[in-house]
Order: C-alpha cells, then sequence, then structure tokens
C-alpha cells in the first residue's frame, strides 16, 4: 500500500468517526431552549441544565441544524433516484426481445387486403 492511500484511509476514518460523534451527539443529547414563543432544540455533550446562549448563538444553531436537515434531504433524495434509474434500467435491459431464425423480429407481419 502507497503512502498516498495510506493517506487517504486514514482521512477517511477520521471523517467517518467525525460524523458518528456528531451524529450521536446530536441524537443524545438534545434539550430545548424557549426564547420568547419559539422552541429551539439542539445538542450539546454535556447536561447542564442552567446554561444559556446568546441569541445569536441560538440563530448559529437554527442555521447550522437546518442546512444539515436539507443536505440529508438532497442526499437521501438523489439516492432513490439513482436506485429507481437503476431498477428501471435493469427492467428495460432483462426485457426480452423476440428472435426469429436467428434474427430480431422488429418489423410488423404484412397486411393482407
Amino acid at each position: 500500500m502507497s503512502a498516498n492511500e495510506k493517506r487517504h484511509r486514514i482521512l477517511a476514518l477520521m471523517l467517518a468517526v467525525l460524523f458518528v460523534g456528531y451524529y450521536g451527539g446530536s441524537l443524545l443529547c438534545q434539550h430545548v431552549h424557549y426564547v420568547g414563543d419559539v422552541m429551539v432544540v439542539h445538542s450539546h455533550p454535556y447536561s447542564n441544565s442552567s446554561h444559556t446562549h446568546s441569541q445569536d448563538g441560538l440563530q448559529a444553531l437554527s442555521l447550522l441544524n437546518g442546512s444539515l436537515l436539507y443536505t440529508f434531504a438532497e442526499a437521501a433524495a438523489t439516492v432513490v433516484a439513482a436506485v429507481v434509474v437503476m431498477l428501471l434500467v435493469a427492467v428495460v435491459v432483462a426485457t426480452p426481445i423476440a428472435v426469429k431464425q436467428g434474427g430480431v423480429a422488429l418489423r410488423a407481419p404484412p397486411v393482407i387486403d
């Protein structure tokens, strides 16, 4: 294995660990803040019930979570569309074509008047 391949594998592993850590932290450490009539849900890896966030901090959290949600939704839609296209291509390719005496019969039969 070359040094470049090792570097790519290490980077891929680090990104996977980062993703799992962020995703796990956002699922396991959620809590709610009420700002006026708006409920803000977010997470961080400590559970201090008396902590506060500034208005700008809550807005930044909201924008970050919203952008990640759209990114995930777009990725999921892309995967679904790719699977549908692959299934359609497989159906078209697997459709049998009528073969007549070693040739493909794509012509209509003759019309008798």
